[in-house]
């Protein structure tokens, strides 16, 4: 059975910094606070709201436990993030105390490349059923800060990621090690990224904190689309990470990680081929722990080498959906909607003209009816118009890598359907060239996108026949992001609810 971390960590630390979501919302003289991933709703006493309007002017979190707690909701809900310790600055744990585990499978140039930039970091390089073995490392320069100690362990038949993963977790901890960095041979470091991630371990309810992992830039059409839309990449904004908020998971690809919390779950599931990067962050968060996504600091890693593994790569990645979906339910759905949000896309989709952009409008008042109590007719509209255009993506998006079978019988037996699909798929790739910029045109572009997501749900299809379930087929059907998620008294300096 999993363990929960101890309750008495739930308060912040008292000299915490936060900053506030870049898309948080602060009405009713600072009183109601709205944004956040999920989007919610907090309404604060008088007390609460000059403690947050000092929060972000700076003010570090005092050390009442009231005050604290209120700190510790409002991470929760991502409405505000840690301002953390810099590299260079002071951190309850040092940079050298970390231990680095590169697991690595017929890539010893890899491997090689990530020893040389780790730094003095003791490295434990897991050797999982390469062949030929892995070749010694040269011994570390001379220049280093200290001597570097570098283990190659030997696995002689390959356990996949997750059993490479454990094993360089169970040899570090075996040597004192309570935080471990897992890089894999295809990711370049950079100079103090682990010391710019380590402030985030004086928060003791912390299990993980993953930077942001982007694709080399290079020259070749496959570069240029990667450096923009690699699956690595979890994109700008900071957060804890969990099925449903904005950064729903974090990969292994570069991570540090507590010991203690991923032994307290079980470790990685050596069961899962693929996905069990996403697995093990779910289990850390169901049994209480945080997630953090810091993207403030980046490495990167190597593109595929060719179309083919391009390929590959994605489908793979969409197999784990059913295992996953078998594991976490509705965590992996590949779409989530209210009512009136299902209403509107499923209008656009199948309807006529006139009377899609009648429903549409209808899911629009809808929403700012239930929301107008809350926060003002004005800021209901805002909310509601952006939630439905998102809820039409998120069914187009479904249908291109989820559901394509069925659209692809519905188009066959549907011109109008046909004509809808086709255009609907076509303007959300454009959007996302639009908002990205990648190095490359329109044109090839919305190729090049269209085929990522039927590689992915290709995998998708592969991994629900061979799992012989359809959980990672089905939508999940919600409340109003808002509506779920009632304003709630929260504590304020006083201790007041």
């Amino acid at each position: 059975m999993a363990l929960t971390p101890d309750p008495s960590r739930s308060l912040v630390a008292a000299g915490l910094r936060v900053v506030g979501d870049p898309e948080l919302r602060r009405l009713r003289q600072g009183r109601l606070l709205v944004g956040g991933s999920p989007v919610g709703v907090v309404k604060l006493h008088p007390a609460g709201a000059q403690l947050v309007d000092g929060w972000l002017r700076g003010v570090p979190v005092g050390a009442g436990v009231a005050e604290r707690r209120l700190a510790r909701r409002l991470l929760n809900r991502n409405m505000v993030h840690p301002q953390v310790a810099h590299a260079g600055s002071a951190s309850l744990v040092d940079a050298e105390e970390v231990a680095l585990v590169v697991p690595v499978r017929d890539d010893p140039k890899g491997a090689a490349t990530v020893v040389d930039g780790a730094g003095p970091q003791p490295v434990y390089v897991i050797d999982d059923g390469s062949e030929p073995p892995l070749p010694a490392f040269p011994p570390p320069d001379p220049g280093s800060l200290r001597p570097r100690s570098v283990q190659i362990v030997r696995c002689e038949e390959s356990g996949g990621p997750g059993a490479a993963r454990n094993r360089g977790l169970y040899e570090a901890s075996l040597d004192g090690a309570s935080i471990v960095a897992l890089v894999d041979a295809d990711v370049r470091l950079h100079p103090g990224w682990i010391a710019s991630l380590l402030g985030h371990f004086d928060d003791p309810l912390v299990a993980a904190v993953a930077p942001r992992v982007r694709s080399e830039p290079g020259r070749r059409m496959l570069d240029r689309y990667e450096e923009r839309f690699s699956p690595l990449d979890m994109g700008t904004r900071p957060g804890s990470v969990g099925a449903g908020r904005a950064v729903p998971f974090v990969p292994t690809a570069a991570v540090l990680v507590r010991v203690e919390a991923v032994d307290s779950v079980g470790g990685f599931d050596e069961g899962l081929r693929f996905g069990e990067d996403v697995d093990l962050v779910w289990r850390l968060v169901a049994a209480g722990w945080t997630v953090r996504y810091e993207p403030s600091v980046v490495v990167h890693h190597r593109p595929r080498t060719s179309w083919r593994r391009w390929w590959s790569q994605r489908r793979q990645y969409g197999s784990a959906a059913a295992p996953l979906a078998e594991r976490h339910g509705s965590a992996l759905a590949p779409a989530r909607f209210s009512l009136p949000v299902l209403t509107g896309a499923l209008a656009v989709l199948l309807a006529p003209v006139g009377f899609a952009v009648a429903v549409v409008a209808g899911s629009v008042g809808s929403m700012v009816k239930r929301l107008q109590p809350i926060v003002g007719s004005g800021t209901a509209l805002r909310l509601s118009v952006p939630a439905v255009g998102h809820g039409i993506r998120s069914l187009v998006l479904a249908v291109m890598r989820a559901w394509w079978p069925l659209a692809l019988v519905g188009a066959v037996t549907s011109r109008r359907l046909r004509r809808r699909l086709f255009v609907m798929m076509a303007v959300s790739n454009l959007w996302d060239w639009f908002r990205q910029r990648p190095r490359l045109g329109p044109v090839r572009f919305v190729i090049l996108r269209s085929f990522d997501h039927l590689a992915y749900g290709s995998g998708v299809w592969q991994g629900v026949l061979r799992q012989r379930s359809v959980t990672a087929l089905r939508p999940e059907l919600v409340g109003s992001d808002l509506t779920r998620h009632q304003p709630q008294e929260e504590a304020t300096a006083q201790g007041s609810a």
